[in-house]
């Protein structure tokens, strides 16, 4: 009977998981009882309603701790208030602590003895956002002031050498976390980290924290560090690290260009047995070697058998089904942020390595654990902050990331997402993407720098659309690189080289080159609410170092069908279709950066990346100087949370000059006067002028030309109206600070916070991107500050 209950109780947990946390959800509800209280856990379909003697203390106690196990803190702690027997059962259960769920959860004063208790229990997701918090000093209580660098740099150290040890499946990735540069201006936190994880190997032989110890000194470029290095990663290699035996691989071969035939020969056997343990790099780097004809020594049907079994190892990330499941979140968000993504990895000059690794991430992410529309675009940042540390030497600092969503979510949000990602994804960070097989592919055809780019640019827009989620990165980058064949009007589609390499043929992929064909060319772009095409990815390859690939003539369906030997069936979708956003249903919500103030709509549904038009629908990012310095965009300084840097651009005190020197005849902002107003804890520059101004009109219009204005200084009053040489003083602050800020006018006396109507005043706000979220809305409680600080508010053009 006891085997027989005990093997019920396993199939609920594993195959009604969901009903069985409703059940303890609901026993936690309960009130604290005595000992002689009990839960009755079988009650009798028919006849009248009585007590059963059996209840759930009657349970053994192997199957009670098998229910309670991965539970969330907090329901965790419910049941541990239900009844003493859950309180000591828990306590004294160290394998309930172990696998315990943080989800959302962060280290504060209230909760950091269940993390720490979690912690000594080898709970991988406590660690992770335990040591980021002595890392960053976020949450922890009693060092406000963070006095305790040393201190928390060596229990944040300690953590991490933990969380290595037991991801034992991943890559070391702790480095990236307190990767240089450093502060030089007293003691460093991650600079302490450093010195405990060199003490701490000089006790223990730990092959990931030598590798994280290399990789740093590697960044660091110390003098000396050569040797240090070298002998780190043969200690790791004796140990089986393959991580560590790819490295001394590349220090060996990579960089020289004179190798023998037979140095060559040797090389390739080498990254042939480190592929064998599993190794990503290494297996990568080979799939190469074989598809330029390398083979070490290998038949070409032997080196075609590895490149077929890397291909087919390939899975589909299914991301298209979470919509289904998470009502909040709809497809069109998702293109909107990934959008979003393209254009920063455009404007940091990011990799397309490090944009592909970025998506994969954040849908991996979204796969496992249930997310709010109110955190997707932070979600979208912190993992492209999270690759650009891991893939890439040009980083994505903790403070430009919060600038990069207008300081929508604020620095400690930053810190708590990567704790987030990292601790859900077990440290595994990268994967094989799309654009990994489409290097190999093109290598295995010999394809020139026009195909080539042709192919990443279809990749690259197959990120943008949720529904192709059901075909394998693999699929995906052979169907781009036969679609891109029929653009380019190839004779061969899919050669037999390539049936012979990947082990598909032409009729395996044809349908899903019809799906992209659709999707990415037809009826994949999406238009936002103010007509304006998200069309970042289009952009991106139109430039010259992209060949101006994206300027290629698309063939129409019915060509897409010829060329592929299928019969041309009813086009699905008309060519001029396009998915339009018509209101803000599709675009993501974000949290107000101060909680107090309950903003709008339209101040929270949109993006808030400074942009400025072309005149074509399209946008570019540009960073102001007056916002930003090279201190917030490199260096440690950029992980801080500097206060002088945030007091800068909110609350420090403007000097503003008074009014315009101009002749209000010869310059649109003439007879205009300025003054600084602080209106729900943020400074403002308040220029007004009386609506009866001679100079009104030319006023407008000077406004707005203002967002297609030089970000550079010496250009500034170029394009001014202002009669004299260098432009008064209080035209040249209009001008400069509008390169980084909407402008807005809001024309009329009456409350003017709903987006439409501000639309409608100021056309220039209509050219701006849809995710912009407004930086200011001139409404009547705006109005009435103004004239209760300096007298007026007829005519208002707010600058923040």
């Amino acid at each position: 009977m006891f085997y027989f209950l005990y093997s019920v109780l396993i199939m609920i947990r594993f195959l009604y998981k969901k009903l069985a946390l409703l059940v303890i959800r609901s026993l936690s509800s309960l009130q604290k009882g005595s000992e002689s209280a009990f839960i009755p856990i079988h009650v009798t379909a028919t006849g009248p309603r009585t007590r059963s003697r059996v209840t759930i203390w009657n349970l053994p106690e192997e199957i009670l701790i098998l229910l309670l196990k991965e539970l969330h803190i907090k329901e965790l702690l419910n049941m541990r208030a239900v009844h003493p027997y859950f309180r000591n059962l828990i306590d004294n259960s160290l394998s309930i602590w172990s696998v315990v769920n943080f989800q959302d959860s962060w280290p504060s004063a209230n909760n950091i003895k269940h993390f720490e208790n979690a912690a000594s229990q080898c709970n991988v997701e406590a660690l992770v956002k335990l040591a980021l918090a002595h890392l960053y000093n976020e949450g922890l209580p009693g060092d406000k002031e963070n006095k305790q660098i040393t201190h928390n740099g060596f229990v944040a150290a300690e953590m991490f050498c933990k969380v290595e040890r037991l991801c034992s499946g991943s890559d070391p990735f702790c480095w990236l976390f307190i990767r240089p540069p450093w502060s030089l201006n007293g003691a460093c936190c991650k600079e302490c980290v450093f010195t405990y994880l060199r003490i701490y190997l000089r006790k223990v032989v730990d092959p990931k924290i030598q590798i994280c110890v290399v990789k740093t000194i590697m960044l660091l470029g110390e003098e000396g560090g050569q040797q240090e290095t070298m002998s780190l990663l043969e200690e790791a290699k004796e140990q089986g690290s393959a991580a560590a035996s790819f490295m001394l691989w590349e220090k060996k071969y990579i960089n020289n260009q004179n190798l023998e035939p037979s140095e060559e020969l040797e090389s390739i056997r080498e990254l042939r047995d480190i592929a064998s343990s599993g190794n990503l790099n290494a297996q990568l780097t080979l799939c190469h070697y074989y598809a330029s004809s390398k083979f070490g020594g290998l038949h070409q049907t032997q080196a075609a058998a590895f490149i077929r079994d890397f291909v087919h190892s390939s899975k589909s990330s299914s991301i298209q089904k979470i919509f289904r499941c998470n009502h909040e979140l709809t497809p069109n968000m998702r293109y909107i942020l990934v959008d979003w993504l393209v254009e920063v990895a455009e404007m940091k000059e990011l990799s397309s390595q490090t944009l592909h690794a970025s998506i994969a991430l954040m849908d991996r992410y979204l796969k496992i654990h249930p997310t709010s529309r109110g955190i997707l675009q932070l979600l979208g940042v912190v993992s492209m902050l999270v690759c650009s540390r891991y893939l890439g030497k040009d980083i994505i600092t903790i403070r430009e990331a919060a600038w990069l969503t207008d300081n929508t979510y604020k620095y400690e949000d930053v810190v708590k997402m990567m704790g987030e990602i990292v601790a859900t994804l077990k440290g595994s960070i990268r994967r094989p993407t799309s654009l990994d097989f489409a290097a190999i592919f093109c290598l295995l055809d010999e394809v020139d720098s026009v195909s080539h780019n042709l192919v990443n640019y279809i990749c690259e827009l197959c990120l943008l659309h949720s529904e192709l989620g059901q075909y394998s990165a693999a699929e995906m980058a052979a169907s781009a690189f036969i679609l891109s064949r029929i653009i380019l009007k190839s004779d061969l589609l899919w050669p037999e080289k390539m049936v012979l390499f990947t082990g598909v043929c032409l009729r395996d992929l044809s349908a899903c080159v019809i799906h992209i064909h659709r999707k990415c060319f037809f009826e994949g772009v999406v238009i936002d609410h103010r007509d304006v095409v998200l069309q970042a990815v289009k952009l991106r390859y139109s430039n010259e170092n992209f060949d101006k690939v994206s300027d290629r003539t698309i063939p129409h369906y019915g060509d897409v069908c010829s060329r592929l030997g299928m019969a041309s069936q009813q086009q699905i979708s008309d060519p001029n279709h396009r998915r339009k956003c018509k209101n803000t249903k599709d675009l993501i919500m974000s949290p107000s950066r101060k909680k107090a103030i309950k903003r709008s709509i339209s101040e929270k549904d949109f993006f808030g990346v400074p942009t400025t038009s072309n005149g074509n629908n399209s946008t570019q990012i540009q960073l102001s100087p007056s916002l930003l310095n090279e201190s917030v965009l490199s260096g440690y300084e950029g992980d801080e949370e500097d206060s002088v840097i945030d007091n800068d651009l909110e609350h420090k005190p403007m000097d503003v000059p008074s009014t315009c020197s101009c002749d209000p005849a010869d310059c649109g902002v003439g007879g205009m006067t300025a003054a600084p107003v602080r209106y729900q804890g943020r400074s403002y520059i308040v220029f007004t002028r009386s609506a009866t101004s001679s100079s009104t009109t030319a006023a407008s219009s000077h406004v707005d030309s203002l967002p297609n204005g030089s970000s550079d200084n010496s250009n500034a009053r170029q394009g001014s109206p202002c009669s004299q040489p260098d432009g008064c003083n209080l035209c040249h602050l209009l001008d400069i600070r509008s390169q980084a800020r909407t402008v807005y006018d809001s024309g009329t006396e009456e409350d003017s916070d709903v987006e439409d109507d501000n639309a409608k005043f100021n056309p220039a706000f209509m050219r701006t991107r849809s995710r912009v979220r407004p930086h200011c809305v001139v409404g009547s409680s705006f109005k009435r500050k103004c004239k209760t600080q300096i007298g007026s508010a007829s005519k208002t053009f707010v600058i923040p």
